[in-house]
């Protein structure tokens, strides 16, 4: 049975602290397709009062209201099944992928947490936290938990009552282990309660470095232990590393029936306006494409930090379908150095380069963040039609990763095999984050410190690709990966 992908949080109202609201906010933005509740205290009490009533006297006589909350969380996920999460959890990558083939996945504290003489006292030897507890609803496990609650409810020491104590004992308790798979700490508490408690996420250098590895799915900042451990919360909010400054680059041609859209959805980014800088270069269009954009550009400037449109002709114009075989490799080459050119024009001290097709016609608002959050220096999402195919075959895995393409899918010194010849698309692969072979440009973002050391899109044939996908294969050789977040959608309409 499959997890369901509904997240529970808790709080004591429907209103939400600032600095909750933004860690809130992280878990959506990355689980778009998601449900998500958030249960206040009368919400929890209800539940048990209608479901499980027998527990209602315990649940009222608790001396210490985390005992309740910790209570509560349980007997949401054993009526409703999902991921439970606290509010002081910040979310860096998706967990789809963590959660799949488990009835119920929890989170192991950190060791230096194990290793504290209070819990070394009483002899559990990994440490189970509830702050994230993932699981199909009435899970066995959870008539242990039941069992447990009534056992230790007179406990004064909410760890043992409701906490990490009682799931730690009840979990060695169990005959079967491998019905509870737990995560190592370092996939949701990388860094210890001491470690947040001496502020050490506010440092964006330390924050960064915890995000860049990739089995982190979540940092738990530990606020919301402060009280219940007598501590006063600091006046200041949590702080978020500042965003990354980001250029978006847009090469186009005779454009003019896409640019409104195009314009739209730049303008509803939900991303801050002075990390954002835009530069497009128009050529050979005969539309009036360029002196469109000129008409825009002042509502640009309103919304970017800067704004460059530059014009630049190559001199070629299609007289045939754009798909055809033996068209791929002038047009592409040309495509190719329009990107390049117009890279080697307009980046400046931005640290995210974000290519993006002039046809893209939707994309989330919080696209970038959760581009961003992949903590991947190439990472593209999945780029769909309007039916939700996948439209965007550059971007590829070889389904013979030994042999990648075959010779015979070569065509005027490129590969070019027909759709599903040796390879697999986005469609195809179940895994939320992907390592990819290639990618297409529809929209990509790259690490604008490799483009300065040299990666672009080679114009001519690289091993026999060209363009975004001779890109990829030239980060290969460079040391780096291509990744595609395969859970976050993107509409390009098909066109002839």
């Amino acid at each position: 049975m499959r997890i369901p992908r509904i997240i529970h949080q808790t709080w004591k109202t429907a209103e939400l602290p600032a600095d909750l609201a933004a860690l809130q906010a992280t878990w959506q933005a990355l689980h778009p397709h998601w449900q998500y509740r958030l249960w206040t205290d009368s919400d929890n009490r209800a539940l048990i009062a209608e479901h499980e009533p027998w527990f209602l006297p315990i649940y009222d006589g608790y001396q210490q209201p985390i005992c309740r909350v910790d209570a509560a969380r349980y007997f949401i996920l054993k009526h409703h099944g999902g991921v439970y999460i606290d509010l002081d959890f910040e979310c860096v990558r998706p967990l789809d992928a963590a959660l799949e083939g488990h009835g119920m996945v929890i989170g192991l504290e950190p060791q230096a947490h194990t290793e504290l003489e209070h819990i070394r006292s009483h002899g559990v030897d990994v440490l189970l936290c509830p702050s994230f507890i993932a699981c199909t609803s009435d899970h066995p496990f959870w008539a242990q938990v039941e069992k447990g609650l009534v056992q230790y409810h007179q406990t004064s020491d909410p760890l043992e009552a409701t906490g990490p104590l009682l799931l730690s004992r009840l979990y060695q308790r169990l005959s079967n282990k491998s019905a509870v798979h737990l995560l190592p700490a370092e996939m949701l508490y990388p860094i210890s309660k001491f470690d947040c408690w001496d502020r050490l996420l506010n440092d964006p250098g330390f924050k960064a470095k915890v995000i860049a590895a990739p089995e982190v799915l979540g940092i738990h900042h530990w606020h919301l232990q402060l009280p219940a451990l007598g501590i006063q919360i600091p006046d200041s909010p949590i702080e978020a590393a500042p965003l990354p400054s980001i250029l978006i680059l847009t090469p186009l041609k005779n454009a003019r029936a896409y640019l409104p859209r195009y314009v739209e959805k730049l303008l509803s980014l939900d991303y801050p306006s002075d990390r954002l800088s835009l530069a497009l270069l128009e050529s050979d269009s005969s539309d009036g494409s360029f002196e469109w954009l000129q008409q825009q550009r002042a509502t640009l400037e309103k919304r970017f930090r800067k704004v460059q449109l530059i014009k630049r002709d190559f001199g070629f114009q299609l007289n045939d379908v754009r798909w055809a075989r033996a068209l791929q490799r002038q047009r592409r080459s040309v495509l190719a150095k329009s990107r390049n050119a117009l890279l080697q024009a307009a980046l400046g001290d931005e640290q995210f380069v974000l290519w993006l097709d002039i046809d893209v016609s939707d994309y989330p608002a919080n696209v970038f963040q959760q581009l961003l959050a992949t903590g991947k220096e190439i990472v593209l999402p999945h780029c769909v039609d309007g039916s939700g195919m996948t439209f965007d075959l550059n971007t590829f895995c070889f389904k013979d990763p030994a042999k990648g393409d075959s010779a015979s899918a070569l065509c005027d010194g490129l590969y070019q095999p027909s759709v599903g010849e040796g390879r697999w698309y986005l469609q195809d692969m179940r895994e939320p984050l992907v390592k990819v072979d290639a990618v297409g440009g529809t929209m990509l973002l790259v690490n604008a410190d490799l483009h300065r050391d040299g990666l672009n899109f080679p114009s001519f044939p690289y091993r026999h690709y060209i363009e975004t996908e001779g890109l990829a294969m030239m980060a290969k050789d460079m040391g780096y990966s291509c990744w595609a977040l395969r859970t976050l959608e993107i509409v390009h309409p098909r066109v002839a």
